[in-house]
């Protein structure tokens, strides 16, 4: 339950990926040209940001697995809220992707809605790891 939210997105954007990559409207001369360039560039965009998700996804998860050791029962809730701020984050990331307009400050905002929740879990496992080896 821990991961499901993070795990379909990746698949998600796998399968966009994998559509992407081998779906190409038959065309000839110049306008397969274009076409495959603007395909190009269409699953250029779509493998950066499936990387960068891989790459978010791994550390999300390894610190709501750490996180869900030190939590109670009682604050559990926590976990799925996490995994669904990584999922929208996510989303809101690939959005600002695929606008070429507003490219860099577009996925800003999906970077910290999935970068931020992971830090604090970072930061808060490294916490109670000191506290509790201090105390042994």
């Amino acid at each position: 339950m821990v991961i499901c939210g993070p795990v379909i997105c990746f698949f998600i954007k796998i399968h966009i990926g994998l559509r992407l990559t081998f779906v190409l409207p038959g065309c000839r001369g110049k306008e397969a040209v274009k076409r495959i360039c603007l395909c190009g560039l269409r699953r250029q965009v779509h493998v950066r940001v499936l990387q960068n998700t891989v790459e978010q996804f791994v550390m999300s998860f390894v610190s709501q697995l750490t996180l869900s050791t030190w939590l109670d029962a009682s604050q559990m809730s926590i976990v799925p809220i996490v995994a669904v701020l990584f999922v929208v984050g996510r989303v809101m990331f690939w959005i600002g992707y695929l606008n070429p307009a507003d490219n860099r400050t577009g996925r800003g905002p999906g970077t910290c809605l999935t970068f931020l929740p992971t830090l604090a879990m970072i930061v808060y496992n490294i916490y109670k790891l000191v506290i509790t080896t201090a105390c042994i």
